[in-house]
């Protein structure tokens, strides 16, 4: 009896583990999201300059420049970004690489306020820092995203291996990369599915080889939808306002 019941609670840990594990991932690709998403309002605060218009090139040019000229020190390639951050042991912690610390100083700008070049680099620092804490991890990783990523999914795991696959050109060209394909390229896709469903989502616009600014936008957290999640289990019955109901208990006896 001593040694099923150990063994019951020895699975009911395992469980636990991979559970935290999960919330692990979620929390570090919502971090990834954070990044880009920073990076995306520096290039439209930079758009901002120019209500006529300006090419994609010299866009992307002037956002490097800006973006480098307050590196210290100024990193030739990824792979020296990279070593130049330090992962602390503690993610939670109040020194300067923590991913609290970075992902608290990007998601405190208010969009009333312009974002600083200072600021908006803090976001490569913070994909350097996940993509060196979690290389380790991505096997494991890919267990968990694989059930919910699909082939185009933007994750913890491609956003990184998309910049180690460029970690040794010149800075320049892996940052142009970065924005105009996994940012501007991937903004104007997601608005065009939009589009198809009639919401207009573009933040900036194409015409004739220039992108003119439509509106601003900043980094968020994307967090669960629990509140819409519970009234959907109220809605079938599942829970009530004593919680759950037989049917509910029915349900996730047979999911354990």
């Amino acid at each position: 009896r001593d040694f099923c019941l150990s063994r019951g609670l020895g699975d009911v840990y395992k469980r636990q583990a991979e559970h935290r594990y999960r919330w692990r991932t979620y929390h570090a690709n919502d971090l990834t999201h954070v990044c880009h998403e920073t990076l995306l309002r520096f290039v439209l605060e930079v758009l901002a300059a120019y209500p006529g218009g300006i090419a994609l090139r010299t866009l992307i040019v002037e956002v490097i420049d800006r973006l480098l000229a307050v590196a210290e020190p100024r990193p030739g390639t990824w792979a020296q970004l990279e070593a130049a951050v330090t992962v602390p042991p503690n993610a939670w912690s109040e020194e300067p690489d923590a991913e609290w610390l970075l992902s608290e100083e990007l998601l405190g700008v208010k969009m009333k306020v312009a974002l600083t070049a200072e600021t908006a680099f803090l976001s490569l620092r913070l994909l350097a820092v996940l993509g060196k804490r979690l290389r380790a991890e991505r096997e494991r990783m890919h267990s968990v995203l694989v059930h919910v990523a699909h082939r185009q999914s933007q994750t913890v795991l491609t956003e990184p291996a998309f910049m180690d696959s460029r970690r040794n050109l010149p800075i320049e060209q892996a940052l142009a990369d970065l924005l105009k394909q996994r940012i501007l390229d991937r903004h104007l896709a997601v608005a065009f599915q939009k589009l198809r469903g009639g919401d207009y989502t573009f933040l900036f616009e194409v015409d004739e080889g220039r992108l003119r600014l439509r509106k601003k936008a900043g980094a968020v957290l994307t967090n669960p939808r629990l509140r819409s999640a519970i009234a959907f289990l109220h809605d079938i019955h599942l829970l009530n306002g004593d919680g759950l109901t037989a049917g509910g208990a029915r349900v996730l006896k047979a999911a354990a």
